[in-house]
């Protein structure tokens, strides 16, 4: 699971897909048609990431119930995911945040306006000063620059959660790049993304970057539960099997036997070995 390891999810592509043709209508003047479709992919984007939540939840019901069952065996790795549940609900909140600051600061509102409404009441759907001084001016402390530090961070703490050298990082919130523009001139992350961009694509960035985090959260959860059992013992057969009392029965005699259902792997092939007066076989007397 890696940025460059693991493919993305149908959903990530599909997301992806959204953003990107959106992104590439801005090269046309942007029309009244084209903010109303940022709207539309921007509320298929909340609607995607809200229903997405139900399944995440489900994980981490999953092991609530197993920590339940078997608390030695699961309570590190229960521990651990729902350490990778706070911080990822943090940094929601903060791109949250960061999605009603910059619509504050567009049509001129209170903060605490803006948390009450969506992208279809934004005001100056067109406006991109707005967003871009947000984002990238020094007055407001070029916020992208320190979103695109929080993603780092954010990274770096799940990988210190996990601290497993098996666990490749899933793919999603890439800041390595390389980034270009139109013309194929390098730019940097906060470039990228929020430098001339109208308020709508910005706020439908924004959505598409939480939608990014619950997948990678759901991703890591998932991998923490499947490690539970990886150094379980797994089997691909059962069958019963006949374990007579004696090999010899004569004439007349009961005929007695333990009768039981055996789980084994076909696919393993065990080296056994014996030495006649010994209970335990060192390495040096193995082949002897």
């Amino acid at each position: 699971m890696g940025a460059t390891n693991c493919p993305e999810t149908p959903r990530q592509r599909l997301i992806g897909m959204m953003y990107l043709v959106l992104t590439a209508m801005l090269a046309l003047n942007v029309s009244k048609d084209i903010l109303n479709a940022f709207v539309v992919v921007n509320e298929a984007m909340v609607k995607t990431t809200e229903n997405f939540e139900s399944k995440i939840d489900e994980r981490y019901n999953q092991f609530n119930k197993a920590e339940e069952a078997e608390p030695g065996k699961v309570k590190e790795y229960n521990d651990k995911a729902k350490q990778i549940r706070k911080i990822s609900k943090e940094f929601q909140d903060y791109i949250q945040n960061l999605k009603w600051e910059m619509h504050s600061k567009v049509d001129g509102i209170p903060v605490e306006v803006a948390k009450t409404k969506r992208l279809n009441d934004m005001g100056a759907k067109d406006n991109y000063s707005a967003p871009s001084t947000f984002f990238i001016s020094p007055t407001y402390d070029g916020r992208a620059y320190e979103f695109h530090k929080k993603i780092i961070q954010y990274k770096e703490d799940i990988k210190k959660i996990i601290n497993d050298p098996k666990f490749i990082l899933p793919s999603g919130l890439d800041t390595e790049g390389p980034f270009q523009d139109n013309d194929g001139k390098k730019e940097t992350w906060e470039q990228h993304h929020f430098d001339r961009i109208v308020a709508a694509a910005a706020y439908t960035l924004l959505n598409k970057f939480i939608g990014e985090v619950r997948n990678m959260e759901f991703e890591v959860v998932s991998y923490l539960f499947s490690a539970i059992d990886a150094e379980s013992h797994k089997f691909d057969n059962v069958s019963a099997k006949v374990i007579p009392n004696s090999r010899i029965v004569f004439s007349g005699d009961k005929y007695e036997a333990d009768i039981i259902v055996a789980a084994y792997d076909s696919r393993q092939d065990p080296k056994g070995h014996w030495k006649p007066g010994l209970d335990t076989a060192r390495e040096d007397m193995i082949g002897s």
